[in-house]
């Protein structure tokens, strides 16, 4: 019976692990900021969301694009939306 055969390496796993203070630090921006909470109360353009969490528009929409990418968000085309395990209470 032949071994099982093993993955090649790959730098995913320390690329993972270096970056993952920005996830975390993303999230407590958000948590901070009150984005989930302006999100569900009907605010999903990055200007509405700006204007309720009393910031900046560039800067909501650059954090609101990288919860996106990691799944804490929904976009469909300008509108943010809270993903399933966000919108849980």
């Amino acid at each position: 019976m032949a071994a099982p055969a093993t993955p090649p390496p790959t730098p995913e796993r320390f690329f993972n692990i270096v970056n993952a203070y920005q996830q975390s630090d993303a999230l407590r921006a958000a948590i901070d900021l009150e984005i989930f909470t302006a999100i569900a109360e009907g605010n999903t353009t990055a200007g509405a969301i700006a204007k309720r969490c009393n910031t900046s528009e560039r800067g909501v929409r650059i954090l609101c694009d990288f919860l996106t990418i990691h799944g804490l968000l929904t976009k469909q085309g300008d509108q943010y939306a809270l993903a399933p395990d966000s919108a849980f209470s």
